[in-house]
């Protein structure tokens, strides 16, 4: 059995449970209907009305980052099928040109919010590609990686730690897209030539 008492504000406090001696100490608004507080409309309409201002003014940058990535993205596929270049190349020439236009971030995009958006959008494409064998310019390499899945976490994961300064920005993703890149191609030059 529970003992009660009023605590003037028409709540009720707890004051022990008897037959366990266990010490409550609990107020609650009503033990009877008891729910759980949730924060008031009026902050969830000014957080909803915050992210949309954000989309908003980054609405431009974001289409023609999303263009961009959609033709490169189109491009390789097509001269992958027609010409029958190496994956490589086509993978390579997607990674450096994604990166040219991820460069360009910091003077076309202002909030984090519009930079997750498209990371986990082109990350889903890259899903889907995979899944589906739609983009296998990307995905078509004889051995197992998931670069192409980073891709898009880790341009998000530089936003976040360079809180969009250009330079903070540009410069990891210059060893990223190109640096890495041209690594990977003497690499396997070399080791072409080396077996």
């Amino acid at each position: 059995m529970t003992n009660t008492g009023s605590t003037g504000d028409g709540g009720t406090s707890v004051t022990g449970v008897s037959g366990s001696g266990l010490f409550c100490g609990v107020q609650a608004a009503t033990l009877t209907n008891s729910k759980t507080p949730t924060p008031p409309s009026g902050a969830r309409l000014t957080l909803l009305a915050t992210a949309l201002t954000q989309l908003q003014a980054d609405a431009m940058g974001a289409i023609v980052v999303a263009v961009y990535i959609t033709t490169l993205f189109v491009v390789a596929e097509v001269v992958f099928r027609t010409w029958s270049l190496p994956v490589e190349y086509t993978r390579k020439g997607t990674h450096v040109g994604a990166g040219l236009i991820v460069f360009a971030f910091p003077w076309l995009l202002e909030h984090t919010l519009t930079v997750a958006i498209l990371a986990m959008s082109f990350g889903g494409i890259l899903l889907g590609g995979r899944i589906t064998g739609l983009l296998s310019s990307i995905h078509n390499v004889e051995r197992r990686t998931s670069g192409a899945y980073y891709y898009p976490l880790a341009v998000l994961g530089v936003w976040l730690l360079s809180h969009g300064d250009p330079l903070l920005f540009c410069v990891p993703l210059a060893i990223m897209a190109i640096a890495d890149t041209g690594a990977a191609i003497v690499g396997q030059r070399d080791r072409k030539s080396v077996v």
